[in-house]
């Protein structure tokens, strides 16, 4: 029987400490950071993420530097490791990683704003029920309501592109 364990963790301090040790405990000579790690015939790691607030979303290798996601479109950038062209990856996408523009077509729904400092982070959800977060900075010319839509920039640039 597969048990599964869930670890996320918004706090950084707490993902090193956290992180080091399950290192440590379960990882000697894995791969530490992946989307779904067999550690035995009994357990299973689903989303094991020390990754700030960043999720995993699923993409296609289109070109040399760039990806295809069907919720976000395409997606530019430089890759931290190249996969071959097709290649099905999990695409780390972190909330600075996207911008928000209220005249562009690629529009999302917010599910949630949360305020974090001198920024919120909101939450939309894409056709596919994807949940993502993005940063916009407080002094924003206007905050958006849960159920309205917002604009995401396109394209969409990272600067590193990190996949597993």
């Amino acid at each position: 029987m597969s048990k599964e364990l869930q670890i996320l963790t918004q706090v950084p301090l707490e993902q090193m400490i956290l992180k080091q040790y399950l290192i440590r405990l379960l990882f000697a000579n894995r791969p530490t950071l992946c989307n779904q790690c067999q550690l035995n015939d009994n357990v299973k790691i689903l989303h094991f993420y020390f990754l700030n607030r960043g999720i995993l979303i699923p993409a296609k290798v289109t070109g040399e530097n760039s990806l295809e996601n069907d919720d976000l479109g395409t997606i530019k950038g430089n890759f931290i490791k190249h996969y071959p062209k097709g290649s099905n990856v999990q695409l780390l996408l972190q909330p600075e990683d996207l911008e928000h523009d209220d005249k562009s077509n690629l529009k999302l729904e917010v599910v949630d704003r949360k305020f974090r400092g001198t920024n919120f982070i909101y939450t939309l959800k894409t056709n596919s029920d994807l949940l993502i977060p993005v940063f916009v900075h407080s002094h924003h010319e206007h905050q958006h309501e849960a159920d309205e839509k917002f604009g995401i920039k396109r394209p969409i640039n990272i600067d590193h592109i990190v996949c597993f």
